[in-house]
């Protein structure tokens, strides 16, 4: 079931919530989509996970039926709006989280900032990033030019290139690995 909750104005985050959600003894998995994605890119594992869990799928900001202004898009700002829906939803800390691309950074911004909050993270085509400073700089020079990319040819040419594709270099040179 489709809800949407308002966190703080004027943020609101579209969630769906599935699975046991009374007396389950098992920590509530929040699970985390990818860039350009929403909460029903999810749909396969908290399908898989709703038997025995209490499951939350939020649209994160800019995605889905999830509204907020610009500034409420970086990855910092998703992992403080997901604390804030936890909360809202009254769901009990601490709590599993898996995060696919984009929804894996956010995992780990959250899992790192607030540990007391999070059991478990399973991160999916994300990692903690690079740490040389050459391959640092080269992957940040790829995701520009993917970046420019998505502005010239828009949103459906990009997510076409990038489907199922996510460790190939794309024509612009950059990965497709948001």
């Amino acid at each position: 079931m489709l809800r949407l909750l308002v966190i703080s104005r004027p943020v609101s985050v579209a969630i769906r919530r599935r699975g046991n959600t009374r007396g389950c003894p098992r920590p509530p998995i929040v699970l985390l989509h990818g860039f350009t994605g929403d909460a029903s890119t999810m749909d396969v594992l908290a399908e898989r996970l709703e038997r025995d869990h209490t499951v939350v799928v939020p649209d994160l900001m800019g995605h889905g039926d999830s509204s907020g202004p610009a500034s409420a898009h970086s990855v910092d700002a998703m992992a403080a709006h997901v604390l804030e829906m936890v909360a809202a939803l009254e769901i009990e800390t601490p709590f599993d989280l898996v995060g696919y691309s984009m929804g894996g950074r956010v995992a780990l911004t959250l899992a790192c900032t607030r540990p007391d909050a999070v059991a478990s993270v399973a991160l999916i085509g994300a990692s903690a990033g690079l740490a040389d400073p050459t391959e640092r700089a080269e992957r940040a020079a790829a995701d520009d030019a993917l970046a420019d990319a998505l502005v010239a040819d828009g949103l459906e040419a990009f997510v076409d290139r990038c489907s199922g594709l996510p460790d190939q270099q794309d024509a612009h040179g950059g990965h497709c690995r948001i």
